[in-house]
């Protein structure tokens, strides 16, 4: 049976959009980071075990996070945390942030294709392979809680 996820809400894509200054109809937009320079970003956080796994099992999956066009940390549970590192980069990832794939069974894999969600509408856009989940581990200085990135109401400038 085939099951199609969303891996981000299409509410909070919207507003992630906003917050980075791409409204609708802003399609030649550029890409913003999550985070000004100089300040530590999602992935100093983590030091990478070198462990990996072609699948992980999709009912573990808390939440998801676009970090850059190639790169999504998958959250699983309370403490795991799994990149994973798409072999080429993914037209509109890192714009949108949000992306859909559908599962066979109960996992997630390597072969796997993911679709991104194009707002407005969330309609699905360039597909692209995952690649090998690499388990990450959280840096003793950083405290999960506390590096969450939250969106702030200020206006994003050009």
């Amino acid at each position: 049976m085939n099951i199609r996820i969303a891996a981000v809400s299409a509410a909070m894509a919207l507003a992630l959009g906003f917050a980075l200054g791409t409204t609708p109809g802003s399609a030649g937009a550029q890409e913003r980071s999550l985070v000004e320079p100089g300040e530590p970003g999602p992935l100093e956080a983590y030091i990478k075990t070198g462990d990996s796994e072609t699948c992980i099992h999709v009912t573990r999956i808390r939440r998801t996070e676009v970090i850059d066009g190639q790169t999504i940390l998958f959250h699983l549970g309370r403490d795991r945390v799994y990149m994973n590192r798409l072999p080429r980069s993914c037209p509109g990832l890192a714009r949108e942030r949000a992306f859909s794939y559908t599962i066979r069974g109960s996992q997630l894999c390597s072969m796997d294709i993911i679709r991104v969600l194009e707002k407005p509408i969330m309609r699905t856009g360039a597909a692209c392979g995952l690649g090998r989940f690499e388990l990450l581990e959280l840096r003793a200085e950083f405290d999960e809680e506390d590096f969450e990135f939250e969106l702030e109401d200020e206006p994003v400038e050009d």
